[in-house]
């Protein structure tokens, strides 16, 4: 949030000096020929900054949808494992017992990552989830049909935990900054050249003003989804539940 509302301070700033600026210039700078070409070269810019904000956007949320497939998936193994112990029988039911304190654990990060000035990655690094597989090694199979799901209780768990650390190493941010300051850069651009053609008065600098938050607000939305276990937009821990 608060690097939105430097974004946006930048390019309501860049606006106002170009405001600034338009009395100084002399008449030929402002030439119905000079006009011309400064909208010709903002519509260039408009469109390169358009791209790239788009891109910077489509990535994070790619990053996001990613995000929230591991943790369906995390789920769905959970839900494979907790079948199968329970087809064995009662001898598993301390495997099950650790399986279901695994996930509690991991439903418990996820809160505690959405709260401020966490660090999120470390949090879900603490969570320990071997126990299940040392549980489900420790089954004596009596015939065939308990040994397969034995040994597919063992893989599907496997595949939870494995889930888990993907989850681990994927936090990192997938935002490109040397994009970012490019397109805030390109952005500002506009704006000042907007602002050399803004009248003096509250409505069309209102207007402004109002521009700079929206595009402020599209790079929030794309830091948001870039942290997808803390903020506002998060993903959701219903599966796993």
């Amino acid at each position: 949030f608060e690097t939105a509302l430097v974004v946006a301070s930048v390019i309501f700033a860049a606006c106002l000096l170009g405001i600034i600026v338009a009395p100084l210039l002399s008449e030929a700078h402002l030439s119905a020929k000079a006009l011309e070409i400064i909208n010709d070269a903002r519509s260039l810019v408009t469109g390169l900054a358009a791209l790239t904000l788009g891109l910077l956007i489509a990535t994070a949320n790619s990053s996001f949808e990613e995000k929230s497939k591991e943790i369906k998936h995390e789920a769905t193994d959970a839900i494979l494992v907790d079948r199968l112990l329970r087809d064995y029988g009662p001898q598993a039911d301390r495997a099950r017992e650790e399986l279901r304190i695994a996930v509690q654990n991991e439903l418990d990060r996820m809160n505690e990552a959405r709260r401020p000035g966490v660090d999120a990655k470390q949090i879900f690094g603490t969570v320990r989830s071997g126990n299940i597989r040392s549980e489900i090694l420790k089954l004596s199979p009596n015939n065939d049909r308990e040994a397969w799901l034995k040994t597919t209780a063992l893989a599907a768990a496997q595949d939870f935990v494995t889930s888990r650390w993907r989850i681990y190493h994927e936090m990192n941010s997938s935002i490109k900054w040397p994009l970012v300051y490019v397109a805030v850069f390109w952005i500002a651009a506009i704006f000042f050249s907007l602002g050399i053609k803004t009248p003096r008065n509250i409505f069309p600098v209102g207007g402004m003003l109002i521009a700079s938050l929206a595009m402020a607000g599209a790079m929030y939305l794309m830091f948001e989804m870039d942290m997808p276990f803390q903020g506002f937009i998060t993903v959701s821990a219903a599966p796993l539940e």
